[in-house]
């Protein structure tokens, strides 16, 4: 007879299945945690199936506390070698799935930052993560970076000894919160399976860092409770993470519980030292950097968390999709959890009831409960720019705690059938993130799905203009020019009334040359159709008209030319230069009475710009009319070069 508690595992791990052929059916900014199987080749979503079913009937129906023991006794008996290993896995892994689309986050900010940091014509701002920018710049100046390709490469290599520092920590960790091996061994596994495993594969963010030292603090915080360190380093790693990461200050109950535990048992002495050392550290250190608020912090005129109800602020409107009691806020947040963390959702719930004694009353728990409540708390209210579907990343570091607290409450339950439940779910944790992380090392698979996060319903305005942007620098880099304008012209629809959205649908089309005249053109009359009493756009037309006419007439092209400057005076009455060069065309065509009429109106405008006085003395000096001296003249005082010239010519003839 099936163990009910196994029952349930199959039971959710079909549900879970259910759920990734939703998102494969529909593929969209509402199913993000779980439809990889809409952008991947058929036959991942094929293979995911048959896998599940194979693998819970070979459960079901065998034992493999055999294997499991073997294997264990393996990483206790030499476990240096199986951590070698364990990261020659990781290292290869990481190299065939690296992440092929890197810069379509806050990467680009970054690279930039720390490029131009590195010709010394910027200062490298650290934001809300000091420690974790200053180490990826550090990197950058070591292997002396240049280019583009160098960049990524860099960041895979930072990325890669961050992760394997992380293997080693996650080892240490399952090897001092657990003393059985088997519960050691399955624990290892878990804890590597999870989709921010992705962070450490090339991953053009600080986040790899962040991660990592989350992992520091964990394992530091366990050896203390174990008694094997004193407080002081549990401080002083605390606060190297919230200097890798401003939002780290999350974990701060989990911290206050570790120093109430600390006076506890020894007393206020190692509560001195350890703050004292850390707050010495801390002036220290703003000494050391010559301390500027500018550059440590990164602010923003909106909140950082969701309102819980519509506001009339336009900031606040202008960066928030939806409010805190919204279904698409729900619906994000249970794409994350199912991206992020489904399994420790049911070795939770597998554990509800069973033995509590033997864990709830444990130190651990405790330090894990602090840790937690808050991180679910900041899960639950903030507001992520870009939107959660783009934004995972921010929180994916602290789901490494949710975790690891999952898989220390079960394997403290003692539930039957343990070892079997925990096989399937470390399988099939494994296959969701590798279904992730394939998906991210592709190009054109990862960019149909970023395209498909661009909705209004759960993106505000200011992130589906960041991601715009971030969409748009991505095709600069692989030239692609054709498609950042049509990411744009996407943008624009969404938000007809911005003016950013056809200002850089203009600004990319320049890249096409005079092959893009007319979208400009098309652009800028649905810019003011759109918005009529916009200036700026009546201006930047008139401008843009003035150099297409130039081009034209240019290249011997009047009637082009003669449209385009027609345009110029009508958009702008009060533009000289348009007025000029219409009148030089009229002057082309023989109609010398109005192309004066047009320099006459331009030097009323302007009577410092010198060209239309050359321009109505080449006219008089046609029909052999003294005022073409006059005009010359003046056009000479105003610095026109070719009316001096004529007028060295016209004194010689005299």
């Amino acid at each position: 007879m099936v163990n009910r508690s196994l029952a349930f595992t199959v039971i959710f791990i079909c549900m879970l299945t259910g759920i990734y052929v939703l998102g494969f059916l529909f593929p969209g900014a509402l199913t993000w945690g779980f439809h990889v199987f809409g952008f991947l080749p058929r036959y991942f979503l094929y293979f995911y199936v048959l896998f599940i079913i194979a693998c819970t009937l070979h459960f079901l129906r065998k034992d493999i506390n055999n294997i499991l023991t073997r294997i264990s006794d393996f990483m206790a008996d030499v476990p240096y070698k199986f951590l070698g290993i364990t990261i020659i896995t990781f290292i290869i892994t990481a190299i065939l799935f690296r992440v092929k689309v890197p810069l379509l986050g806050d990467g680009f900010f970054l690279v930039k930052n720390i490029s131009e940091a590195l010709r010394n014509t910027a200062p490298l701002y650290y934001r809300n993560e000091p420690l974790a920018t200053s180490f990826y710049f550090n990197m950058m100046d070591l292997f002396g970076v240049s280019t583009y390709k160098e960049f990524l490469q860099v960041f895979l290599t930072a990325d890669l000894l961050l992760g394997i520092g992380f293997i080693v920590i996650v080892f240490l960790i399952v090897r001092n919160l657990f003393s059985d091996s088997q519960h050691q061994f399955l624990a290892f596994l878990y804890l590597l399976t999870p989709a921010y495993i992705q962070l450490f594969f090339g991953y053009v963010e600080t986040y790899a860092a962040i991660l990592f030292i989350v992992a520091v603090y964990t394992l530091t915080a366990v050896i203390y409770l174990k008694k094997k360190i004193p407080f002081p380093y549990v401080a002083v790693v605390f606060l190297v993470m919230v200097l890798c990461h401003y939002l780290s200050l999350a974990l701060f109950p989990s911290l206050l519980y570790i120093a109430y535990h600390e006076y506890r048992s020894r007393g206020i002495r190692g509560l001195i030292f350890g703050f004292g050392a850390a707050a010495i550290i801390f002036v220290g250190l703003l000494a050391l950097v010559n301390f500027d608020v500018d550059k440590f912090s990164s602010s923003v005129p909106h909140s950082h968390f969701l309102p819980v109800f519509n506001l009339n602020n336009p900031e606040e409107a202008y960066s928030t999709a939806y409010t805190l009691f919204s279904g698409y806020h729900l619906l994000d947040l249970l794409n994350f959890l199912v991206l992020m963390c489904p399994f420790s959702i049911l070795l939770l719930l597998l554990s509800l009831g069973k033995n509590k004694a033997t864990f709830t009353k444990s130190v651990e728990y405790k330090f894990f409960v602090a840790a937690i409540i808050p991180l679910i708390i900041l899960l639950c209210t903030i507001k992520f720019d870009l939107g959660a579907a783009k934004d995972w990343d921010v929180l994916a570091p602290f789901v490494f705690i949710v975790v690891l607290f999952s898989i220390y409450v079960f394997l403290r339950a003692k539930i039957t059938e343990m070892s079997g439940i925990l096989s399937l779910v470390i399988i099939f944790s494994f296959l969701n993130g590798l279904n992730f992380i394939s998906l991210n090392s592709t190009s054109e698979a990862s960019i149909q799905r970023y395209q498909t996060l661009l909705d209004k319903r759960t993106v505000g305005n200011f992130g589906f203009y960041g991601a715009t942007l971030h969409l748009a620098l991505y095709y600069h880099q692989t030239n692609n020019k054709p498609a950042a304008v049509d990411s744009w012209e996407k943008y624009s629809q969404a938000f007809p009334s911005d003016p950013r959205g056809y200002r850089n649908i203009v600004t990319n089309l320049r890249y096409l040359g005079p092959g893009g005249f007319a979208r400009m053109s098309e652009t800028y009359v649905r810019w003011l159709s759109t918005n009529p009493n916009d200036t700026n756009a009546t201006v930047e037309y008139s401008r843009f008209c003035l150099d297409a006419g130039n081009y034209f007439s240019g290249n011997s092209n009047q009637r082009q030319a003669k449209i385009y400057f027609e345009k110029a005076v009508i958009l702008d009455s009060t533009f000289d230069r348009a007025y000029n060069n219409l009148g030089s065309i009229y002057a082309n065509e023989g109609n010398l009475e109005k192309a004066i009429e047009l320099f006459q109106k331009a030097i009323k405008l302007n009577p410092a710009y010198p060209d239309p006085f050359f321009n109505m003395g080449s006219i008089y000096e046609k029909h052999s009319n003294k005022k073409s001296y006059e005009y010359y003249e003046q056009a000479a005082r105003l610095g026109n070069a070719p009316a001096q010239e004529k007028l060295k010519q016209l004194n010689n003839i005299k």
